[in-house]
């Protein structure tokens, strides 16, 4: 398995409690069955470094330190980004990296609402040639609140990724049914376990479980191959979106008669 989204590198100035945290990450996604982990830190975070050299440079680093461990992970540089009138051109100019030098770009949201301009800046991007990624979309309360608003932003290019933890419940219930929801309605195409130094829990194998036990292998199988399909640089599978359908209040209270 690839995880899609994992904060997991240290700085290279970290201290050893640090390090010894993100090796823990990485052990616990080896013993997961994940042979590929995509580091993504948040741009800007203070935790990295926004140049892609310097990612390159501290994931082939962290990696040298994991096969020291003996756990036999391949670390490829990434990072979530948020959407700016700069960002095509720091993209352009490698000040902000995308996936694995792929023209895939993650990017994160905020979890209260949507920006005014998200639709026209992702599709800025799809012009400029990139695969824009909404990063862990299940836990943003307007797209909730609002599921058109996903599926309208799927309808016209953009991928989605969801948090492991989302369909396992470390969220809440309303975050946990929005993410089945997505999967259902083929609003979501990639899975990333989300983890960062202090968590102690890696549940993606258990998520992907889930998602087979739910909703079908097939599924399981299409967020399984994504990823790979994302690392050669391919073109990741996508079916036709559809309309997450909000039951009216008449539904909610007396139900709908089979």
């Amino acid at each position: 398995m690839i995880d899609m989204h994992c904060n997991v590198l240290p700085r290279y100035d970290a201290s050893s409690q640090v390090k010894r945290d993100s090796v823990q990450i990485a052990k616990k996604a080896y013993l997961d069955g994940v042979h590929t982990i995509v580091a993504t830190p948040l741009e800007n975070s203070g935790v990295m470094e926004n140049d892609m050299h310097v990612l390159r440079q501290s994931a082939n680093a962290f990696e040298q330190l994991l096969e020291k461990q003996h756990i036999a992970i391949k670390v490829i540089a990434g990072q979530t980004v948020r959407l700016s009138d700069a960002l095509i051109e720091e993209l352009q100019s490698s000040n902000v990296p995308t996936i694995a030098g792929t023209n895939y770009v993650m990017v994160k949201m905020p979890h209260a609402h949507i920006p005014y301009d998200t639709s026209d800046k992702l599709y800025e991007l799809q012009i400029a040639g990139y695969y824009p990624i909404i990063v862990q979309a299940e836990r943003n309360k307007q797209l909730r609140d609002h599921p058109d608003t996903l599926y309208k932003l799927v309808k016209y290019g953009s991928y989605v990724q969801i948090q492991s933890g989302s369909i396992c419940g470390e969220f809440g219930k309303e975050v946990q049914k929005f993410a089945h929801q997505m999967i259902e309605h083929n609003l979501a195409h990639f899975i990333g376990s989300g983890n960062q130094q202090g968590n102690n829990k890696y549940n993606l194998k258990r998520a992907l479980d889930i998602i087979e036990k739910q909703h079908g292998v097939e599924k399981k199988h299409t967020l399984i191959e994504n990823a790979a399909l994302l690392e050669a640089g391919q073109t990741a599978m996508r079916d036709m979106p559809e309309r997450i359908q909000h039951k009216s209040w008449f539904q909610s209270l007396f139900g709908t008669k089979k």
